[in-house]
């Protein structure tokens, strides 16, 4: 079966470095967002009119019944963004740092130097004990950092005799970019690309975890190494235990992209000058047109089919088994009709091969804040709004325990505050609770007095877990 997997467009904030990590502003800034509005259509986004009896909140997550929950919601999510298409778009595409040698007393060395420095630089982090992944980490007596392809370890200490003396070099098709260090571990994150040789319209895009053992700084080898299809987000570790998120698209079959841009004489047909009123007749008239076309052409493709994949190999990079990232019951659906894609959050033990698990949300994010204990992911309303009808500024926030090794990622409570989320120093927790600030500023136009105002402002929110909501608790 052809597949093509859809691609989530993103940003991410930019980052400068230093020699020993990575040093990010702390600015408090909000940037300025740009809201519309209008009507909601009857039917549309954000109504839950999927035949799941979901909760009054709307922003709340609920657990996947059966993998026909899930395909009934990638319908859902998949007939709104061919409307899109057809009718907006016009068919255009869319560390913990190691603990050895810190401080301990040694003897010196024949040129008077101390065998290990008495302190050293590590990445900088927003919270302390939770370790952000980085392109150059170091335990004092060595410096590792990715160079091109490859993975490198100096020898740094003493200072004057600084030199290379070990490399990793990965795979071609392997793009190494962060990585954690854990006394003798590494876990290398890259991106991976690999097309099915029996068929070329299927193809294996992902992120690339490896874990390189360097008990022997001079030889460094591969311990084990995991694909998880979709794009590298962002990444967490807490005492040795990797959280890795990561956004997938859905391997639909290819020929459904042509309901958004082939002629089809069942669909209204695309007007080009259509002004917004119309677009929203239009969309509301091919809805369930669209729908039942959508639900035929995967009628022969069962959720699993849909659902991203994972590979797993060994040290020496043979393939030892592959299956889903996710079971269907290990998803959890969002209230509104979000973009048809899985946000991915799995974890793995860097201190021992344990199971890999992973929890997944119907829906695409990027904004991640994570705690020793929490991992919060901000999803804007940017993600559910199609570009027509009302677009409410608010950001719903789903709260995710943290595991210890061999666990799964648990889902404990969801809440929405006012505005957008500009990054992940918007987020921080506090004795069980959420401060989060965000932005509502408006710009609107007055068409006829040809003058413009912005509206709103900035705002910060505290949240608790209360019964499995975020509940204001100030503002």
């Amino acid at each position: 079966m052809k597949t093509l997997t859809t691609r989530p467009i993103t940003s991410t904030p930019s980052t400068t470095h230093r020699l020993f990590g990575r040093a990010l502003t702390l600015a408090g800034a909000l940037g300025m967002m740009t809201a519309l509005s209008a009507c909601t259509p009857e039917g549309g986004p954000g109504t839950g009119k999927t035949g799941t009896p979901w909760s009054a909140a709307k922003y709340e997550l609920q657990a996947a019944a059966s993998c026909d929950d899930v395909k009934t919601r990638v319908i859902d999510a998949m007939t709104e963004q061919l409307l899109r298409e057809r009718y907006i778009y016009g068919g255009r595409w869319l560390e913990d740092a190691a603990a050895g040698g810190q401080n301990n007393a040694s003897p010196p060395t024949t040129n008077g130097e101390k065998a290990t420095p008495d302190d050293y630089t590590t990445t900088n982090v927003q919270e302390q004990g939770v370790d952000e992944a980085d392109f150059v980490k170091t335990d004092g007596e060595h410096i590792y950092t990715i160079s091109g392809n490859a993975l490198v370890i100096l020898k740094s200490w003493p200072a004057p005799q600084t030199a290379e003396i070990g490399r990793f070099t990965f795979p071609e098709q392997a793009y190494p970019h962060s990585m954690f260090l854990k006394g003798d571990s590494i876990v290398v994150f890259g991106s991976t690309y690999q097309q099915n040789p029996n068929n070329s319209s299927d193809y294996f895009s992902g992120t690339r975890i490896s874990v390189i053992d360097i008990s022997d700084r001079t030889a460094p080898r591969l311990d084990r190494q995991v694909d998880l299809e979709g794009w590298y987000a962002d990444a967490r570790m807490i005492d040795g235990e990797v959280y890795v998120v990561s956004n997938s698209g859905l391997r639909m079959p290819q020929g459904l992209w042509e309901l958004a841009w082939g002629e089809n004489s069942s669909l209204p047909a695309q007007e080009w000058d259509a002004d917004e009123a119309r677009q929203q007749v239009l969309i509301n008239t091919a809805r369930p047109i669209m729908r039942a076309l959508v639900t035929s052409a995967l009628a022969n493709t069962s959720a699993e089919d849909l659902l991203p994949r994972r590979r797993v190999y060994d040290n020496q990079g043979a393939l030892l088994g592959q299956g889903l990232i996710h079971q269907c019951a290990s998803i959890y659906l969002p209230s509104q009709t979000t973009e048809p894609g899985l946000l991915n959050l799995t974890h793995l033990s860097l201190d021992s091969k344990s199971t890999i698990t992973s929890t997944g949300l119907l829906a695409s994010g990027w904004q991640i804040y994570a705690s020793k204990d929490n991992l919060y992911v901000a999803l804007s309303s940017r993600s559910w709004w199609w570009g027509w009808g009302s677009q409410d500024n608010e950001t719903h926030l789903h709260k995710f325990g943290l595991p210890s090794a061999g666990g799964r990622p648990t889902y404990k409570a969801s809440g929405t505050v006012d505005g957008w989320v500009l990054n992940q120093f918007s987020m921080s927790e506090h004795d069980d609770h959420l401060r989060i600030a965000t932005t509502d500023n408006d710009w609107t136009w007055d068409q006829q007095t040809g003058e413009s105002a912005v509206t709103g402002g900035n705002h910060l929110t505290v949240l608790k877990e209360q019964g499995g909501q975020l509940v204001v608790t100030g503002a």
